[in-house]
């Protein structure tokens, strides 16, 4: 069987129909990401926090993203949708924008645990070991 190129009897080899179904998942998935359908129709701030919250809880955490920016739009002062954007954020590896919010609701509202929790969460993800200890 060759590794290149047509393999025994005229069939893709093993190595090119892995690349094509690499190709197929890393250009299917942001189609998906970029369309507004899942989000509701009614645009009330409590179901569009609610759908983020089903999307945190599968994992999805682009959708999630789009979703709390969405809720955030229509209520900037909800500062526990800024956490849980910062939350999915930090899951996305996108710390530095994760740090902005948590560091802006918590310097807001010093008494919030739960700023202070994702605060403190980001700050070990990044590796700040001492910096989160002093948080937390």
């Amino acid at each position: 069987m060759r590794l290149f190129g047509r393999g025994f009897f005229g069939t893709p080899s093993l190595v090119l129909r892995i690349a094509l179904l690499s190709l197929i998942t890393t250009f299917a998935a942001p189609a998906f990401a970029a369309d507004d359908n899942y989000l509701p129709a009614s645009g009330d701030s409590k179901s569009l926090f609610k759908q983020a919250e089903k999307f945190v809880r599968d994992g999805r955490y682009p959708e999630a993203e789009r979703v709390y920016r969405r809720v955030l739009e229509l209520d900037p002062d909800n500062s526990l949708a800024k956490l849980r954007l910062a939350y999915s954020l930090s899951k996305m590896r996108r710390l530095i924008d994760a740090y902005d919010l948590s560091f802006a609701v918590a310097q807001a509202e010093p008494d919030n645990a739960y700023a202070l929790s994702v605060l403190g969460a980001t700050m070990l993800t990044a590796g700040r070991l001492e910096a989160a200890r002093q948080i937390i």
